[in-house]
């Protein structure tokens, strides 16, 4: 039954990625801890309420902009904690650049670089310092021992903040995340990077989708799971 949930999964257009969530509520059940980072407006942080409502959610966005639409969104359901914070490899202040014109979802703590050819459509006018905390860190403060599912869209910086944060990685059960096919941002780790590292952490690739020139995503599973 998994491996006909997958294939439809496979053939599925990206445009229609955020359906994976479905794939994990078949695969894994009920979680317990979800993490979001990169939680924009909302949207996929309320779609993931709509199939675990009883988990505790965590949603990180530091754009004071987005993080203001997050909140209003999120403020019905006790069990979503949001912060206005940006995850990283390091604790502190950090400059974040604001994205703008056709999308508001490219911001990030990663100068861009490829990404203004990839998408001329796209801005980033604007700089301002933001607070960004190591996950490990704030795992330790708010007392959260294990997550059962990650949701990243950090813009770039996904693997960075994984690896300041081996703790909390150990004892995660499934990440489903943007990759980089490309330099899109200064420094940023590609694609065939991140895989090695999270197969030599304990994961293996349970879906890519890979359908864009520049960025992807990927849903990295336990190998005890697959």
């Amino acid at each position: 039954m998994i491996k006909k949930i997958r294939n439809y999964f496979l053939k599925r257009k990206f445009r229609e990625e955020y359906q994976i969530l479905g794939l994990i509520k078949t695969k894994l059940g009920n979680l317990n801890v979800i993490l979001e980072a990169g939680g924009h407006n909302g949207k996929d942080t309320l779609r993931m309420r709509g199939l675990w409502p009883d988990a505790d959610i965590h949603v990180f966005e530091p754009e004071p902009e987005l993080y203001t639409q997050l909140k209003t969104a999120a403020s019905p359901f006790p069990k979503i904690h949001t912060y206005q914070l940006a995850l990283s490899n390091q604790s502190g202040n950090v400059t974040f650049h604001k994205s703008s014109g056709r999308s508001d979802a490219s911001g990030s703590l990663l100068k861009p670089k490829d990404h203004l050819l990839a998408h001329p459509d796209v801005f980033f006018d604007e700089q301002f310092e933001v607070t960004a905390i190591k996950l490990d860190e704030w795992a330790a403060q708010n007392n959260v021992k294990a997550i059962d599912f990650m949701w990243l869209d950090m813009q770039g910086n996904e693997l960075n903040m994984l690896k300041g944060s081996p703790g909390i990685l150990a004892k995660t059960t499934a990440v489903y995340t943007e990759v980089s096919l490309i330099e899109t941002y200064e420094g940023v780790s590609l694609y065939p990077e991140y895989r090695k590292f999270m197969e030599q952490n304990g994961f293996e690739v349970f879906i890519e989708y890979l359908t864009w020139k520049d960025m992807g995503n990927v849903l990295f599973l336990r190998k005890e799971y697959v």
